[in-house]
């Protein structure tokens, strides 16, 4: 009998490790899921609007490395604030590749035609959050690299690869693509931190995108960071993604605006 109610015990204590375990399992893909489902809901929320209120905007928070702590508040105010930024700018970024289109016939000039000054803001702002998608991403991968928990950093995502389709969603004229090949173009110790994490995405030996990579978000980077580490100068960069009148500096001196 003693050798049966022990059986029965550790079969017990065996079923209820296995509902505790799966209760895990089952609570973090509840998590995963709604990580996505607050990303989604931004995009939604703005596309249904149509418009952000420019406070908003200006209080795009600082993506500093130096302060990965925060609080669930800040989490949120990136996920939130970022994502509804972006595609509140990507009606104008389409509008101002449009104005580009129609008059590179009648340009001799390499790059973009910009028609008003209000087009060339709305180029740079977009260019400056799809700078801030690249940090970001980079934030993402050295959390994930150092096995820490996302939660406990100011990520909106714990996904690289969800956090470069928004930027590759966003980037219409290229100027995410240019940034990386400039930066593939420059030498470390001319690089700033938030560059240096950028980088740290593709990497300095940077190999071709492969046939089934080329549906990914991330190949469309990793092929401007290809030209850029196999470029002469930052120039050549300027010439292959020639849509992106703005440069590295300019590019970043919009992301350092939002801080």
């Amino acid at each position: 009998m003693k050798e049966k109610e022990k059986r029965e015990e550790k079969e017990k204590e065996k079923e209820k490790e296995e509902k505790e375990e799966k209760a895990k399992e089952t609570k973090k893909e509840k998590e995963e899921e709604e990580e996505e489902k607050d990303v989604h809901h931004a995009f939604l929320s703005v596309s249904s609007r149509g418009r952000l209120p420019p406070q908003r905007l200006s209080a795009a928070p600082h993506f500093s490395p130096d302060k990965l702590a925060c609080s669930q508040h800040t989490i949120m105010k990136l996920s939130v604030v970022f994502c509804v930024a972006t595609v509140t700018l990507l009606p104008l970024a389409h509008a101002v590749f449009l104005v580009a289109s129609s008059s590179s016939a009648a340009s001799s000039t390499v790059g973009l035609t910009l028609g008003t000054s209000g087009s060339a803001a709305a180029a740079l702002g977009v260019a400056g959050l799809v700078a801030g998608a690249l940090v970001l991403g980079g934030l993402a991968l050295a959390a994930s690299r150092n096995k820490r928990d996302v939660s406990s950093h100011c990520l909106p995502s714990s996904s690289p690869e969800l956090i470069l389709e928004l930027a590759a969603s966003a980037d219409q004229l290229g100027c995410g693509l240019r940034l990386v090949c400039e930066l593939e173009a420059t030498p470390d110790d001319a690089l700033s931190t938030d560059e240096r994490l950028i980088l740290n995405l593709f990497g300095r030996q940077v190999k071709p995108v492969t046939f089934s990579q080329m549906k990914n978000a991330k190949s469309s980077f990793q092929y401007a960071a290809l030209v850029g580490s196999r470029a002469k100068s930052v120039t050549e960069c300027g010439q292959v993604f020639d849509q992106c009148p703005f440069d590295r500096r300019t590019i970043m001196g919009a992301f350092n605006a939002t801080k």
